[in-house]
């Protein structure tokens, strides 16, 4: 009997002593859970630097985070191209399904075809992180990059492209001789108004003498200063072809005496200018020769104050000027020609719209690709290029480092 006792006090001892312990940890895995949520979910403005990639396209490739939210599955990077002059964020099909939710809604709208783009359907990202920056049921079209206007212009192609729905309430520095992004930093210099247009694009002015337009700060396009003809008038000019996935576009550059920036003035810079251009934009041939940052808390954009006498002609920024894009629809990839500008050293050579590249030098297979041929280029005279033109087979010599 006094066993019997002794068993039942121990028992309801251990018994007190489990449920009080199995309590402790349920309320510490708790606390533990609520402070991971809380980190997870907090906007954390603390200053991060990350790398950033330059393709071969010259535009600004980052790593982003998604993630599904659930407990304990894993978060995934993305490569996404960062692109102030896109309104809506955009992935492509290559983004798993469970990490947004498909609204069912399909778009096709007059800014996707401009640029060359297809619509797509209406997806909720479930979690994005953006700079240390946590941001839930983000807005974005799905659409097939791959196979369209960006995605023929890269040798890998983007995950996504970064728009200002994500972008507009974030601050970054770009540093471009170190190919980095600061997050919740600035630089200090030149800093300039920014505005936003009815698409939520940032816009700075852009004044000489008596005439003032809005210029898109564009990070997705790498050109320079594109201004309407009306802001030329004696000045020498050059003819110049921009290059699109759409066709070629005929202007001409010009180095004006001065312009002013948002109320500062830069001296001696070159613009482009072209006649069946509807939009005024600043790319990355300007913004990426020196430190730059974007302040989309404070709507401010702020330069390096050595842009404001800088010699543009002393400084040339790397151009990836090959018209080629990838062909991706088939089994077998392959480079062909874009339209190209009848003076160009391309057509002057012979070679036309829809060539396809089958070697250039020593470059075949895995080799041959658009960054691999430009590299080639930097360090070779002559350039032989075997090329397939229906069913024949031709070969055609350019100069290194074309443009």
């Amino acid at each position: 009997m006094m066993h019997s006792q002794n068993f039942s006090v121990t028992f309801r001892k251990f018994w007190t002593i489990s449920l009080s312990r199995l309590f402790k940890c349920m309320v510490l895995v708790s606390l533990l859970l609520c402070v991971s949520n809380a980190a997870i979910c907090e906007e954390r403005r603390r200053v991060t630097t990350s790398s950033i990639e330059i393709d071969e396209c010259g535009n600004i490739i980052l790593k982003i985070t998604l993630s599904t939210k659930k407990f304990l599955s894993k978060d995934r990077q993305f490569r996404f191209m960062l692109d102030t002059g896109c309104s809506t964020t955009i992935i492509s099909k290559s983004v798993p399904d469970q990490l947004f939710w498909n609204e069912g809604l399909l778009i096709n709208d007059n800014e996707s075809q401009k640029n060359g783009l297809v619509g797509g359907e209406l997806v909720i990202i479930k979690r994005m992180i953006v700079g240390g920056m946590v941001r839930d049921e983000v807005a974005a079209i799905r659409m097939d990059i791959e196979n369209n206007s960006y995605g023929q212009m890269q040798d890998v192609p983007v995950d996504g492209i970064l728009g200002m729905n994500v972008l507009r309430g974030l601050k970054f520095t770009i540093r471009p001789a170190e190919q980095r992004i600061e997050w919740w930093n600035a630089i200090v210099g030149a800093s300039l108004p920014l505005e936003y247009d009815p698409l939520g694009l940032p816009i700075v002015s852009v004044s000489n003498n008596d005439q003032t337009v809005a210029c898109i700060i564009d990070t997705g396009y790498t050109g320079g200063i594109e201004l309407p003809t009306s802001f030329l008038s004696n000045q020498e000019t050059k003819p110049i072809h921009k290059q699109s996935f759409l066709g070629v576009s005929s202007g001409v550059q010009s180095t004006m005496g001065f312009l002013s920036l948002g109320g500062q003035r830069i001296n001696n810079i070159p613009c482009d200018f072209f006649e069946t251009n509807s939009t005024t934009t600043i790319g990355l041939k300007i913004l990426m020769l020196l430190p730059f940052s974007l302040d989309f808390l404070s709507n401010r954009m702020i330069l390096g104050p050595e842009l404001m006498n800088i010699q543009f002609g002393s400084i040339e920024r790397k151009q990836m000027l090959l018209p080629l894009r990838w062909n991706r629809l088939s089994n077998s990839f392959y480079l062909s020609f874009l339209p190209i500008s009848n003076d160009s050293e391309f057509s002057k050579a012979g070679i036309r719209e829809g060539d396809k590249v089958l070697r250039v030098g020593p470059l075949v297979g895995q080799k041959l690709t658009k960054r691999g041929i430009l590299n080639y280029s930097l360090t070779h005279n002559k350039l032989q290029w075997e090329l397939q033109r229906g069913n024949e087979k031709i070969i055609i010599l350019t100069s290194g480092q074309v443009k």
